[in-house]
């Protein structure tokens, strides 16, 4: 936006006695020398990106460009995004409940009936205004991210007009920007259990941790492993209290990202067959635990096959079956070395008797 002054000179505006005694005339319009350009301030965002449920959560501005001496301020604005099947909240992020004391639902028609304004639908954070006094970069307050979800900011800039005191929003953010999203999510988790072992190998479970845990002071993570046998007679993986044959003793403390180790279990014949692992990760606030995560029962990954041992001669240990099979083998070579000979032998006094016969005269000679 452009500002320019144009000078005039007209008779109604002169006074009685004057008018008349001049010529009406106006100066060009636009002159550079006597135009000037109004720039508002320019305010770039980037708010906090990822979270876990519980934890605190920011939005940044950073006004740029040149700012009136008149008493500014900018406002952060949270809204959380409708999905299908989720629970409506207030602007509290407190969840909305019907008459009959049940969460209400959105539903997918509602919020393709809204349209672009589903954005701005559901406020759930709105902080005290920060003060601006010139260009540089402004933190919102903290806040709690209360649930699992997706967080729009928008961020607006005003400027209190000093004549009225009337204050005047000279910028409003756009919602739905990526650099303006915070995911709130908890931890992910998948696993990886010993695939195969024999009777009598110890086998265990892996938990890979992966994403946002809450870093508020008094929070801590830890994750079980559960191991059930497989019914032979069951196609679908079965995990049920009946089929339990391992469970952690002590849990394993997540520290943060990366993999984490169950306890060894001990196959028996017992196990022979299939095992499936069942992880799950607890979070604790307060001496409360609460889970967050839970594996799926026969999971990829997360079934060991345990095979019988090798069969052996009863009374036989291992290395009497090694000897066994070499004093055989030597045995076997012995036999045949011996009928060899005998071959040998054989054939050699066929061949004696035939130069007998060619070389001692008969009675007719």
């Amino acid at each position: 936006q452009y500002l320019t002054v144009q000078w005039c000179l007209l008779d109604e505006d002169q006074t009685d006695s004057a008018r008349g005694k001049a010529v009406e005339t106006c100066d060009d319009f636009g002159v550079p020398s006597e135009t000037a350009e109004i720039v508002r301030p320019t305010v770039t965002t980037q708010a906090k990106p990822l979270v876990a449920p519980g934890d605190t959560m920011f939005d940044t501005a950073v006004v740029e460009g040149e700012m009136p001496d008149a008493p500014a301020s900018v406002g952060f604005t949270g809204y959380l995004k409708p999905e299908a099947g989720a629970e409506k909240v207030d602007e509290n992020w407190e969840t909305i409940l019907d008459e009959s004391g049940e969460p209400v639902l959105w539903t997918q028609e509602e919020i393709d009936a809204l349209g672009e304004e589903a954005c701005e639908v559901q406020p759930v954070v709105k902080t005290d205004r920060v003060e601006v006094s010139g260009a540089g970069s402004y933190e919102s307050p903290e806040v709690e991210a209360k649930t699992e979800g997706t967080v729009y900011w928008v961020e607006d800039l005003v400027i209190e007009d000093t004549a009225s005191g009337e204050q005047v929003e000279v910028h409003r953010g756009k919602c739905g920007l990526p650099n303006e999203t915070t995911f709130i999510e908890h931890p992910t988790v998948t696993t990886k259990a010993t695939q195969e072992a024999v009777a009598g190998d110890a086998i265990k479970d892996t938990a890979i941790v992966s994403g946002p845990l809450a870093e508020r002071e008094g929070v801590e993570y830890e994750v079980t492993f559960e191991a059930f046998q497989q019914p032979a007679d069951k196609e679908e993986a079965v995990c049920e209290v009946e089929n339990l044959v391992f469970e952690t003793d002590v849990p394993t403390p997540v520290t943060g990202e990366g993999e984490f180790d169950s306890e060894e279990f001990v196959t028996s014949e017992k196990n022979i067959g299939e095992v499936n692992w069942v992880e799950t990760l607890h979070i604790i606030e307060n001496g409360e635990s609460e889970v967050v995560h839970r594996g799926e029962c026969g999971a990829e990954f997360e079934t060991t096959t345990v095979k019988a041992k090798p069969a052996v001669a009863a009374g036989a240990t291992v290395s009497d079956s090694t000897g066994m099979i070499a004093g055989g083998f030597a045995a076997l070579l012995a036999a045949a070395a011996a009928a060899g000979a005998g071959l040998f032998m054989v054939k050699r006094k066929r061949r004696t008797a035939a130069e007998v016969t060619e070389t001692t005269p008969t009675d007719s000679e």
